[in-house]
Order: C-alpha cells, then sequence, then structure tokens
C-alpha cells in the first residue's frame, strides 16, 4: 500500500499547507472585525469550510482503508493532520508486513508444487518419491493454511531456497548444468536428507520435472547476515544430526527397489551454503495462495535473495518455532489478488471515480485468475488485454493520478507470468 499511504501524504500535505495559509489571514480578517465591524470576507469563510470539508474526507478515505488492513485498531479520535499522517504510516507498516508474509508464504507453496510435478523417468511409481511429495504436499498445506500474523517456520527457508525441498528441486532442475563441487554437495545433501534412493535417482537423471511445470515466485528480500553454512556431514556415531534450530532432520523411508534399495545415511544440518541458492523465476497468485502460473523457464545463475540463517526442518518432524519480527521485504511480486487491492484502493482514494468500473475491471481480474488457475490461459491472456484497453480508454476520465499507470504495470506483470 506504499503508493496510496503516498497518495494521502501528498494529499495531507497540501491540506496543511492550506491551514497555514488560512491560519495567517485570520488575524488580519479579526482585526477588521474587531475596529470596524466588517464581517469576515466570503472567500475566506469559503476556504475555511471547505479545507474542514478536506480534513473530513481525508480521515474517511484513511480509515476506509485500514479497514481492510487486519491488526490495525479502528479509532475516530483523528483530530489532526498529525494523527492522520501517523495513522497512516501505522497502517502502512503494517500492510508491508502482510504482503510480506503472503509473498514468503506463496513462494514457499511455489517450491512444494514443483515438488509434486516431478516424476520417474519412466512414468511408473517409484516409492521414494511418493513418499517424498506426500511429505511436501502435507507441508504446502500446513503453509497455506497459516494465517497472518503467523508465519511457517519453513516458509522462509523454501522461499530462500535454503532448504532440502529447494535443493531437491534444484538437483533435479539443473543436475548437468552445476559445477562438480555444487553437485556432490546437493546429492549429498538429499541422500542424507530424503534418502539415498532419491539421491541416486536424481544424480543419474532418472527424476524429471516437466516444462510445463508451475515455477517458483520470486520473493525479494533485503540483505541479511550471511549463514554460517556447513554442507553435508558424515556421522560416525548414532546421535542424530540437528538443523540450525535444533530440530532433528526429518527423513523418508526407504522403499527403492534394486540399486534403490540402500540404507539411508543419518540427516545432515539443512543449512544451506552460499553458493547454493536457487535461480530466481516470477510467478502470480491466482485463487488459491500456492496457486503459481508462470511456466518453468530456463535457468539463471541468480539468486533469489541474499544469504540468510535458515532454520527449517525438513519434512515430517516439524516442529513450530516463533515467526520472524520482520522478513526483510523490500518490493512485491504483482498476482491477481494484489491488483484487486489496487483497485478498491483506487476506488478509495477517488483514483477511480466510478463504483461501475471498479467493478467491471475486478470482474475481468477475477476471470482472468480463474481462467489461469484452470489453465485455461488463453483466456487468461484475453480477458488481461481487455483490462488493459479499459485502463487505457478511461485514462484521464474516470481513473486519474498514479492510478493508470500502476494498473497498467500490474496487468502487463500478469501477462508476463503467462508465457
Amino acid at each position: 500500500m506504499t503508493l496510496f499511504s503516498e497518495v494521502l501524504i501528498t494529499q495531507l500535505n497540501d491540506l496543511e499547507m492550506s491551514f497555514k495559509d488560512l491560519a495567517h489571514r485570520l488575524p488580519e480578517a479579526r482585526e477588521l472585525m474587531e475596529s470596524s465591524g466588517r464581517p469576515f470576507p466570503q472567500d475566506l469563510l469559503r476556504e475555511l469550510s471547505s479545507s474542514a470539508e478536506q480534513f473530513e474526507e481525508i480521515k474517511r478515505k484513511v480509515l476506509k482503508l485500514s479497514e481492510s488492513v487486519p491488526g490495525i485498531p479502528q479509532t475516530s479520535e483523528l483530530d489532526s493532520i498529525r494523527d492522520l499522517r501517523s495513522f497512516v504510516d501505522s497502517v502502512s507498516k503494517l500492510n508491508e508486513k502482510q504482503i510480506a508474509h503472503r509473498n514468503i508464504h506463496q513462494a514457499a507453496c511455489g517450491v512444494l508444487e514443483k515438488v509434486l510435478t516431478i516424476t520417474y523417468v519412466d512414468g511408473s511409481e517409484f516409492a521414494p518419491l511418493v513418499q517424498c511429495q506426500e511429505k511436501a504436499r502435507e507441508l504446502r498445506d500446513r503453509i497455506a493454511e497459516t494465517a497472518w500474523p503467523n508465519t511457517h517456520p519453513d516458509a522462509d527457508a523454501l522461499a530462500r531456497g535454503q532448504h532440502v525441498f529447494s535443493e531437491f528441486v534444484k538437483f533435479v532442475s539443473f543436475r548437468d548444468r552445476l559445477e562438480d563441487e555444487e553437485w556432490e554437495r546437493l546429492q549429498g545433501l538429499v541422500n542424507h536428507s530424503l534418502g539415498k534412493p532419491l539421491g541416486l535417482a536424481a544424480s543419474r537423471g532418472r527424476l524429471l520435472i516437466p516444462a510445463s511445470a508451475p515455477s517458483i515466485p520470486q520473493v525479494p528480500v533485503s540483505a541479511a547476515p550471511p549463514a554460517s553454512a556447513t554442507g553435508p556431514k558424515e556421522e560416525s556415531g548414532p546421535s542424530e544430526k540437528m538443523t540450525a534450530d535444533g530440530v532433528p532432520a526429518a527423513h523418508i523411508e526407504n522403499h527403492g527397489e534394486g540399486v534403490h534399495q540402500e540404507e539411508m545415511s543419518a540427516p545432515v544440518d539443512l543449512t544451506v551454503e552460499p553458493s547454493s541458492q536457487m535461480p530466481p523465476v516470477t510467478g502470480g497468485e491466482a485463487v488459491t495462495e500456492f496457486h503459481i502460473l508462470e511456466a518453468s523457464g530456463g535457468p539463471a545463475p541468480e539468486p533469489v535473495g541474499p544469504d540468510g540463517p535458515t532454520g527449517a526442518t525438513a519434512t515430517d518432524q516439524l516442529q513450530d518455532s516463533p515467526a520472524p519480527e520482520s522478513v526483510g521485504i523490500v518490493t512485491t511480486v504483482t498476482t491477481f489478488e494484489s491488483t484487486l487491492e489496487d483497485i478498491r484502493y483506487m476506488l478509495v482514494l477517488d483514483l477511480i471515480d466510478s463504483k461501475g468500473l471498479a467493478k467491471d475491471l475486478s470482474s475481468k481480474i477475477t476471470a482472468a485468475s480463474n481462467a489461469a488457475a484452470g489453465g485455461d490461459k488463453k483466456r487468461a491472456e484475453e480477458l488481461l488485454n481487455a483490462f488493459l484497453n479499459d485502463v487505457h480508454a478511461q485514462t484521464g476520465k474516470h481513473i486519474s493520478g498514479a492510478a493508470p499507470q500502476l494498473l497498467l504495470t500490474d496487468a502487463t506483470s500478469l501477462l508476463a507470468q503467462l508465457q
């Protein structure tokens, strides 16, 4: 909601200038009234009345916007520009945290959706992969069900590419393009954390991700201290290796066949080395929190975010841990939901001055979301192009200020994610 906060702050600043101008003119009018009995000038009275109405109108907009941000205590005790400015700042900061929460959980679920697309090379059922995917499905559902303000303890690690499932996807996707050292590290991590049958199958190219598989949405993150990474380590004793948070690393029982029926080594620390980050991809959110739109593309040797410490578990032995105070998100990813939010905010701020137009634009975005979720990308593209045409046609008429550019950017980003 940063843009909309800026709109409100600009309006408050303009109103404050008007207040100051009126404050300088009032003493002169008062002196004339006292000395000569002349009434206040009509234009001054009109300006006083207008400024009071503007204040109440901005206050109404601020309170209306705050209703869409859970966790903000509703109050009508906003009696000054200073009160309003402070309240807008509080709403904006909380809204940014909520967007960060949504983006991180969306990206985390995107990684797990990717795991669910992995198939065995001949299309047969491979028991270790089936078990791994069941764990990924359970984790995805738990993350999707974790509502604000709570953050699932594995979500951040998954979004940053610092979770065993993230590394598994990377190994399967880019096995032939990895440096020897990175290839060896990933194979060791998968062997230890998910079992040697999966590690062997991945290393031999027996596991595949379809080209049509949804990609993982990028989560922009701010700089964080580098993790004190430790790669996979062998343990000679029977004791269980712990993750960074002291939680036992989960494992999947070995149910391979033939060459895959090997005992799994001890679990290992899941903290990821700085050099092993997922390449960035973009995606969009449709009807469900974890539905990702963009088809898988070629890898790019860029990280999704700076290295940061992680304390994630792997699969079924997950335990709750306190949510981080700050998730470090500095920008957001355009989604169907965020575009609908933009339209709602624009209507409240009178950047869209027609409820009918706002409803029509929202209907097109919702229909495009449903089409994309159902796999009908052509229909989704048609609806988004119709949305773009409507915005162009109404710019300068019923859509004003920064609204046209933002709506065009939103729709263009969603179209790009459908390619």
